[in-house]
């Protein structure tokens, strides 16, 4: 499961393309498959930058890391109540993206304060006693800026290449 964000749903121009957050569809996407005995989650970023987000901001939830924890504990427990085991991807680096919004840049940018929210999660996410486990993403980081990614590893500062997919899988 990836894209969108945990807690909310889209919202504004750009955020509706995002569609139903994962909380509201995770029943119909994951757990209502027959067969499911595992679930990777790689979301939880989209929760974070968007607040940052010039063109989102003013109408995205605004979210502390315990609450999108308190999301993740939700998706883990209705998981396991039907014994479907739950793995979480760490948060990729996204330092360098920038994103534009109608032909003006600047719309969303690197923070420190943005990064430090994810550190958090990630740290949550490789302490945490409640998933199965964890994939993480750290090696796609740049050896000299491990808060931006490998260029051969993303098109963009933030979404992942073929090349990158790949390594994730290996």
């Amino acid at each position: 499961i990836i894209a969108n964000k945990v807690l909310s749903g889209g919202s504004g121009l750009i955020g509706n393309l995002y569609g139903d957050s994962l909380l509201s569809r995770f029943e119909r996407d994951a757990l209502n498959l027959s067969g499911v005995k595992y679930i990777f989650i790689k979301e939880g970023l989209n929760d974070i930058i968007h607040q940052y987000s010039k063109s989102m901001s003013p109408n995205t939830l605004k979210c502390s890391t315990d609450d999108i924890i308190a999301g993740y504990i939700q998706l883990i427990n209705a998981a396991h109540e039907r014994g479907i085991k739950v793995y979480f991807f760490t948060k990729s680096a996204w330092k360098g993206y920038e994103r534009a919004f109608l032909g003006q840049t600047g719309d969303l940018v690197w923070s420190q304060e943005a990064q430090d929210k994810c550190d958090e999660l990630d740290k949550w996410i490789k302490t945490n006693k409640l998933a199965d486990g964890y994939i993480d993403v750290s090696p796609l980081a740049n050896p000299s800026d491990t808060y931006a990614l490998c260029p051969s590893f993303t098109p963009d500062g933030a979404h992942l290449t073929d090349l990158a997919s790949i390594a994730v899988a290996d």
